[in-house]
Parts: C-alpha cells; structure tokens; sequence
C-alpha cells in the first residue's frame, strides 16, 4: 500500500459513490419476460465529499465497469435461458413438471447441436408422414370406384370361403358321426335335463294323463292317446330310470334307450324294461321326445318318418352295446318272470288280452268310421245327385214356360168360350164370352193362348177360338 493511501482517510465505501444499482434477479425471479426495473437510488445522508484523488477517481471507474459488466452477463444469460424455454416447449416429450423449478432449469447445461439436430429430423419425419396421407387419401378419392369394386370382391370371396369351410366341416362331422354311431360310447344319465324329462314323461304314463305328457313327447296320436290309457290301468310306477345317450344327426339331438323297473299293480316284483326314444332341443333350448320315432309310432306308423332318421335308428340299433344292453334287460325280464308267478301272469294273460281287446276296439272303430266315412260319401253324393236332379228340372220348367207377344187387335169369339185367368186350362174361370162377342186381344202365347180385354176383365182364351174377321 502507498503512503498517500496510507494516509487517506477511513471513508465508508457507499460514499465512493452517489447511486448504489440493484441489478433485477432475471433467473430466478418472477419477471422473466419483463425489462429490467429502473435502478433505485439510495439516498443518503450526504457529507461533504473531500477532494478525490487521481487513484480514487481510476478505482471508482472500474467498479462501475465490473458492475456494467455482471449486468450484461446476467442479460446474456438469460436471453440463452429463453431461447432453451422455446425449444423445450416445441417438444412433446417434455413434461411441464420439468421446468417448473427454474432455478434448476437457468442451471441446465446448454442445448446441444446434436439435439438441434434430433428435432429437426423429428420434424422432417412428422411432414414426410402427413405428405404420404395427403397421398393416399387423393389415390383413394381418385380411384374409390375401383377401391370399392375390390373390397366387395374381396368380402364376397371371404364369405364364399367361410361359408364353403362351414358346410365342409358339417359334411364331415356328419360322415364321422353316421361312421363312428355304432362304436359311439354311452354317456349313463350324462344329461341331467334328459333325466328330468323322462322322469316326468314316466310319471305322467303311469298315471295315464295323457295331456301332461304332450308336454314332454309330441306328437301323440289319439290311437297312442287310447293305448297308454288302457295300459295304464295296469301300472303303479316306474322304478330305477337310466338313460343311456348316444349323439343324434346333430349336435342338439339325441338317441335315448331308457331301462327301468315297471311295478304293476298288485304284483310285487317289477319287470325290467327298455325303451328307445329319438329326444330334439326346441328353439327355447329345451330338450323334448320327438315321439315319431316312438315304439308305437314305428309299430303302427301312423307319422311318417325321416328315411335319415330312421337309417340313424338302424345303425344304433345294430351297436354291439345296444345289443348287449338288450341282452342284458332281457335276461333279467325272463328271471323275474320265472321268481313270480303273479307277474308271469300279470304279462302274459291279463295284459296281453287287454292288449287284444283294446285292438279288437280299434279294429271296430277304424270300421266304424270307414262305414262312416262311406255313408258320409254316399249322403253328400245323394245331395249332389238331388241338386242336380233339381237343377235340371228347374231348367227345363224355364224352358217349358210360354213366352208372351204383344199384339193388339179386335177379335171376335167364333164360339161361345170361358175366360181363364192363367193361359192354361185348369186356372180359374174370370167369365164367359158368347160366339160373336167382340174382344181387344192385348198379346198372343207361344203355346196358343190370346190375353184379351173386355170390359175391367183381362184373361185368356185360346187363340183357335177367336178371329179378326167381324162375323
């Protein structure tokens, strides 16, 4: 330190100058975008200034060129700030939670070009891809005749294909299914639905309601209708139902033989049975008994069958398991036949001579009503042969019937006659005219009679009797 600074006096450093700049916090503070305030001027108590020399006059010029010089780094400073706030903001991958924290943003390190660079390819990518659509929307506006022709033809040979694959694998489920039916295993009460059904459709057999029942089976005939109410009056329960199911020609049909223990009234061992029943689903998805196929319906034939079907029925009836569950309920019949006496007789007498008088019935009533049927045929015909026999003889009544001709003239009677009301000989008799009466003939018959007028009597006369000559 020199001696003059030595001895200069100890001054406080705000009095090296009259201003004191505060420079505005242009990072961190909330005026970013705002210019910078006015410089504020800190007044103070004023003291008589000594007289500077020249070494304090060169130190205050370069305090105030070091404060000019942090005011235009702060500037410079900022303005990069702003220019990396622009750039950030143009990119989508760049949060707003990221920059709220400024003081950490105005710390960042400088964009790099590399960055720069990224962008702008990020750019070029954005415009190539909107060129392209612009492309492929002005193709398809110029060529949308042909664009829709070949989605048509492309949808229709789409749904020829499936449609083709579809019946294919129908085809071919249904060869399979016919092939493997006989070696098809049995499902034993595998559908709990088809257990219900026929344990309500046994139910109401043995109680003979016949009206219950075509709620589980239909059609039942009025001839079956008659069978099940007489053979009915021998039953008391069915026993021990198993329903032993095979796959029908479909998927929601169904090849039922059905074993149980028939208990007849007053009989004390039951006799084991089997059915065969062809069971469909209807459109609510209900399971029923097509009773087509029923051992009645294929006994009488009353409906017709399905030539499919009833090939179907052949083939299941020919399984080695249908026959061998065939034997087996058969072996088991013949021993409880041959353990008790009252069901031997209870099957082979009782039952069977109501069997035979219930066909005795039928055989009369189908009579019956064919005698019927003919005497029906004879009465309409005899009506018929009535109407006709009326018909002709009403036209030939009109054809008979005289016509009547206007024809007026003066005619006198040539003989004394009678007056007739009706141009016939029976009618009533109106009056007499004598030879030489003068008549007004009004019209003439074709049958030969005249309509004349004497007096307030108009009738007929017969034409032969009268003349226009004066006598």
């Amino acid at each position: 330190m020199s001696d003059f600074d030595k001895k200069k006096p100890n001054i406080k450093n705000d009095t090296d100058t009259d201003e004191i700049y505060e420079i505005p916090d242009i990072v961190t503070g909330g005026s970013e975008h705002k210019e910078a305030k006015e410089p504020k001027i800190k007044k103070e108590k004023r003291v008589k200034p000594m007289k500077q020399t020249n070494s304090e006059n060169n130190k205050e010029k370069h305090n105030k060129e070091n404060k000019k010089h942090t005011f235009e780094m702060k500037n410079k400073k900022h303005s990069k700030k702003a220019a990396q706030d622009d750039i950030m903001e143009d990119l989508e991958f760049i949060s707003e939670e990221s920059v709220k924290d400024k003081s950490r943003m105005a710390e960042g390190k400088p964009i790099s070009h590399e960055f720069v660079s990224k962008k702008k390819t990020l750019r070029r990518s954005v415009d190539e891809m909107e060129a392209k659509k612009e492309k492929s929307v002005a193709f398809m506006r110029r060529n949308i005749a042909f664009v829709g022709i070949a989605c048509l033809v492309v949808v229709v040979a789409i749904c020829a294909i499936v449609i083709g694959v579809k019946s294919m694998k129908a085809k071919k489920a249904a060869a399979e299914k016919n092939q493997t039916l006989s070696t098809q295993e049995y499902e034993k009460d595998g559908h709990a639905e088809i257990n219900e059904l026929f344990a309500n459709y046994y139910k109401a057999y043995a109680a003979g309601d016949t009206e219950e029942m075509v709620g589980y089976a239909n059609p039942i005939t009025d001839m079956e209708k008659s069978y099940i109410s007489m053979y009915s009056q021998y039953i008391e329960k069915f026993d021990n139902i198993i329903c032993y199911t095979k796959t029908g020609a479909d998927e929601n049909s169904y090849i039922v033989s059905v074993a149980y223990d028939l208990k007849y009234k007053n009989v004390e061992t039951a006799a084991p049975g089997l059915d065969f029943f062809y069971v469909r689903t209807n459109d609510k998805g209900q399971v029923y008994i097509d009773n087509t196929y029923s051992s009645f319906n294929l006994s009488y034939q009353e409906n017709p069958l399905d030539d499919t079907i009833r090939q179907l029925i052949n083939d299941y009836e020919a399984g080695e398991d249908v026959t061998a569950l065939q034997a087996n309920v058969q072996t088991r019949y013949e021993e409880a036949i041959a353990q008790d006496a009252d069901l031997k007789n209870m099957i082979e007498t009782t039952i069977v001579n109501a069997i035979n008088e219930w066909k005795t019935a039928q055989d009369q009533q189908a009579q019956q009503k064919t005698q019927e049927a003919a005497n029906q045929v004879a009465a309409d015909q005899q009506q018929q042969d009535q109407q006709q026999a009326a018909d002709q003889q009403q036209q030939q009544d009109q054809q008979q019937t005289p016509t009547e001709t206007e024809q007026k003239a003066w005619v006198y009677a040539t003989e004394t006659m009678n007056i007739r009301q009706e141009p016939n000989e029976q009618s009533a008799v109106l009056a007499s005219a004598l030879q030489g009466s003068e008549l007004r003939q009004l019209a003439v018959t074709s049958d030969g009679w005249s309509k004349v007028k004497t007096g307030d009597i108009v009738g007929y006369v017969k034409t032969e009797y009268v003349t226009t000559q004066h006598p």
